[in-house]
């Protein structure tokens, strides 16, 4: 699938490249979208709005302090009163007055640390200010006053993991609201969120994602529900007996429903059925699946959202994960992408050691994948074919990718191998008891000796030799941590043996027989992703081209900038100077190294800095670099020639520098940092800002109980959203 197309080449600075897949969660609409043309969606960095039908975007996050909005919900009253309201993950309901220009948080603070996953208002919200907010992990919350206060409303909830809520059409007079949770229960309130009750579905269900009632529901009383294992369940007798309607039983998984405006007459609804859409124009009797425009990916449509005035306008809106906005001008038989202004979250950054000729490069995304250009970033395509769902923590190509296209992909559910450039790939873990894999990486003479490192999350380090079908621990009890966030192997591998660990909490190990028996390189430099926090510190490494000759290696920390080593990690030495960002989260060095002394770092706010003395001094290059929190930099293996240079970030895809210029500030406002309850990417969302480690298994355990995600979402750390 294509992505994006990139802007035209810059001359000097940073340009952006997309690609344009924002990890989209959901939408919303204007109740005057004939007049206004105003749609919004929430995505793993912030909010996006758009005033011209869907032709372009522009993110609308000032005020936002939690950039994953996995709800967001318009006034009825919008064209007069401009409201509207984000659910976010760990910073509860946030408040727009001004159409998303700026946002407040609730000003009681009670769904402060909240990760809210549905939000639902009153259709009579004018006369009636009344919003839900349903909370994973707290229940439900009501405020009766436009969002200026709120209760906790658990009475008779006995799952407090509400993932969907829908608001009578007649809530005025019979104030219902339903309710589903990630447990499979469907719960009813006709008090308008005082009490609930349990309704019989019938069979179990796994989760229930969606709640939508009929608008004509005080004649017709039909209620649909999109779920997960039971496909699409209807009710035309007000919830007494429900019927299972299958789109395509071999899916029986339906995360979004739309339904017209017009139903009464038209009979129209859309369901998002794993990764496709699906249309019925009689009710749900018959579907018909309508994808012309768009490939049926692997992530799931999340989101529907169609014109209020349906009948005469028949624009629909898709709301597809990493696949981004599409756009259906003629009742959703053909789609377009609309994407323009929407970006991904990249997590790591490769590019072919033939780049100059082929140029081929690779990003691995949030809730994406692989993504792959063949045209030094212009265009975009996702390349999972044999990969699952899954979050793609890092990537590693063969040294003679040129001859023989290998690579491999560490994963949240092992590693993965590639023989044909990630035109397919297939799953290469035997022997390898672990499902996160954080990093993983190739010896330089991977051709004759098939050697590969894996480092995990929990279950230490691995090593194969031929070339990943099998694999074995290291156990050598010199390495003393089983949390192994990065590693490093020296370009004379084939003759010195070495490869450095880095870890969490016990520092940076050091092997000098490839991999057998390990000792501290440093034990004062511990490694702790930068999610977790600031009162920790992560060492990325990176090693000179030259390391064989200079011993110089180079490690990026979440507290203290750069360290380096010049005597092969014997002792460090902290480099800061001019680096005003602490949080070093990449570490890129110059193929060039032995002759320009350039090294590149990416930083949590910071932006990209660049020093040309071997790391003794810092200068910032952020002039055309508009997002400012650097997940990944990598340089052109013709660096000396081209002067070229990528930098993966959070919410803004993919950055091309050339000829990079000074400059400290960015022309747009940069995501603000995690709250610490949400901190962990993806992010359960994103994410560096990424896998939730912590310094023991127990804090590991800790964490990941605290942060599940209800829908299917990361919190920037450890994905994968399910495969549905």
């Amino acid at each position: 699938m294509i992505v994006s197309a990139g802007p035209a080449r810059a001359q000097a600075g940073w340009e952006s490249l997309g690609p344009r897949s924002g990890f989209v969660w959901d939408m919303a609409i204007s109740p005057a979208f004939v007049q206004d043309g105003t749609v919004f969606a929430g995505i793993s960095g912030g909010v996006l709005k758009s005033t011209d039908r869907g032709d372009s975007w522009n993110r609308s996050n000032k005020g936002l302090t939690s950039r994953f909005v996995p709800a967001i919900v318009v006034s009825p009253g919008y064209a007069s009163d401009e409201t509207l309201f984000a659910g976010t993950t760990g910073d509860g309901v946030f408040r727009s007055l001004d159409g998303g220009i700026s946002w407040v948080q609730n000003p009681d603070k009670v769904l402060m640390q909240s990760a809210v996953e549905a939000l639902a208002i009153s259709p009579d919200f004018e006369n009636s200010p009344v919003i839900f907010a349903g909370t994973f992990g707290e229940g439900m919350f009501r405020s009766r006053d436009g969002g200026d206060s709120w209760t906790q409303t658990n009475t008779g909830l006995t799952d407090d993991r509400v993932v969907a809520l829908s608001v009578s059409p007649n809530f005025a007079t019979d104030s219902t609201v339903l309710a589903g949770t990630w447990g499979g229960q469907l719960f009813r309130s006709d008090d308008a969120g005082d009490t609930w009750r349990d309704v019989d579905l019938g069979n179990p269900l796994t989760n229930i994602l969606s709640v939508a009632f009929s608008p004509a529901y005080a004649t017709d009383t039909t209620v649909y529900l999109g779920t997960v294992g039971g496909s699409i369940l209807r009710t035309t007798d007000d919830g007494v007996s429900w019927r299972r309607l299958d789109p395509d039983p071999s899916r029986p998984n339906t995360r979004a429903l739309a339904i017209s405006s017009s139903f009464a007459t038209d009979r129209t609804l859309f369901a998002g059925v794993s990764g496709s859409i699906f249309r019925s124009a009689d009710g749900g009797e018959t579907w018909q699946q309508v994808d012309e425009g768009r490939k049926a990916v692997h992530d799931p449509v999340r989101a529907l959202v169609m014109s209020p005035s349906f009948a005469t306008d028949p624009t629909v809106f898709a709301g597809i994960g990493v696949g981004g906005i599409f756009r259906s001008l003629d009742s959703g038989f053909r789609w377009l992408q609309a994407t323009q202004g929407t970006d991904t979250f990249v997590r790591a950054l490769r590019l072919s050691p033939g780049f100059a000729e082929d140029r081929t490069l690779f990003a691995s995304t949030t809730g994406g994948g692989v993504l792959r250009s063949r045209d030094g970033g212009t265009s975009w395509e996702q390349v999972n074919r044999g990969l699952p769902h899954v979050t793609v923590y890092s990537l590693a190509l063969s040294p003679s990718f040129v001859d023989e296209p290998i690579m491999f992909a560490a994963t949240s559910e092992g590693i993965f191998r590639s023989d044909d450039g990630a035109e397919s790939w297939r799953k290469v873990s035997t022997g390898l008891t672990a499902n996160i894999v954080n990093v993983v990486e190739l010896s330089p003479a991977f051709s004759t000796d098939s050697t590969l490192f894996a480092g995990t999350i929990g279950n230490g380090l691995f090593k194969s030799t031929d070339g990943g079908e099998t694999w074995r621990k290291v156990r050598d009890a010199g390495l003393t941590s089983e949390f192994v966030w990065s590693l490093a192997i020296s370009p004379g591998f084939a003759n010195d043996r070495t490869i450095f660990a880095g870890t969490v909490a016990d520092g940076v190990f050091r092997s000098t027989d490839e991999g057998e028996t390990w000792e501290h390189a440093s034990p004062t430099v511990r490694v702790i992703p930068a999610a977790i926090g600031r009162d920790n510190q992560t060492a990325l490494m990176m090693m000179s081209p030259n390391f064989v000759e200079d011993g110089i290696i180079f490690a990026g920390t979440t507290q203290d900038g750069v360290i380096r080593s010049t005597d092969g990690g014997d002792t460090w030495i902290q480099k800061t100077k001019g680096l005003a960002d602490p949080v070093v989260i990449a570490v890129a060095i110059s193929p060039n190294f032995a002759q320009d002394s350039t090294v590149f770092v990416g930083t949590e706010g910071g932006g990209v800095f660049r020093s040309v003395d071997g790391g003794d001094t810092w200068e910032q290059v952020n002039l055309g670099l508009t997002v400012t929190f650097v997940l990944a930099v990598a340089l052109s293996p013709a660096f000396e020639a081209d002067q070229t240079i990528y930098a993966g970030t959070w919410g803004g895809g993919v950055f091309k520098g050339s000829n990079l210029e000074l400059g400290k500030v960015s022309r747009t406002p940069t995501p603000a940092p995690l709250s610490p309850r949400t901190r962990a990417i993806m992010g359960w969302s994103i994410i560096a800002t990424m896998i939730a480690l912590v310094t023991s298994a127990v804090l590991l355990r800790r964490w990941w109980t605290s942060r599940p995600d209800a829908r299917g979402r990361r919190r920037m750390g450890t994905w994968p959203p399910p495969p549905w």
